[in-house]
């Protein structure tokens, strides 16, 4: 069982922004889609980090 279920903000946008993406949700298109919807420019480790997270919880 993952040691956290609860996410951040961050990491909800993170997961909503993959699920459109299906196989084409390399960290390149994720982060282009992220900062096209939501505005908010996002470094690459960053979301390199956040996806360790939400693997981590066995999200992703």
């Amino acid at each position: 069982m993952p040691k956290s279920v609860f996410i951040g903000e961050f990491e909800q946008l993170v997961l909503l922004t993959l699920l459109p993406l299906g196989s084409e949700a390399y960290p390149v298109q994720v982060q282009s889609e992220l900062i096209r919807v939501t505005g908010r420019d996002t470094s690459r480790g960053a979301l390199y980090r956040t996806l360790d997270r939400l693997e981590g919880k066995q999200y992703v």
